[in-house]
């Protein structure tokens, strides 16, 4: 599999997810590992322009956080 060049994100067939859920309080509630983002294969240029929308709990954020390497994936390169 071909690997990233500088300023590039390249993300090949990844399952995102969150691996804790915490309350308004920061304590755990839930320890779970459940995918967000399924399936998900991206290559993004350096110097491209890239808009993320859709409805609400469909996996922006999570998706965002994966790129930042801040949510596990599960399987796939990220």
């Amino acid at each position: 599999s071909p690997s990233a060049k500088v300023g590039q994100i390249l993300l090949e067939d990844v399952d995102l997810a969150w691996e804790v859920e915490r309350d308004a309080f920061g304590q755990i509630l839930e320890t779970q590992e459940k995918a967000v983002v399924s399936n998900l294969s991206l290559d993004v240029r350096p110097g491209s322009l890239v808009c993320v929308y859709g409805p609400t709990g469909c996996g922006k954020s999570c998706l965002l956080q994966g790129i930042a390497g801040e949510v596990k994936s599960l399987r796939g390169t990220a």
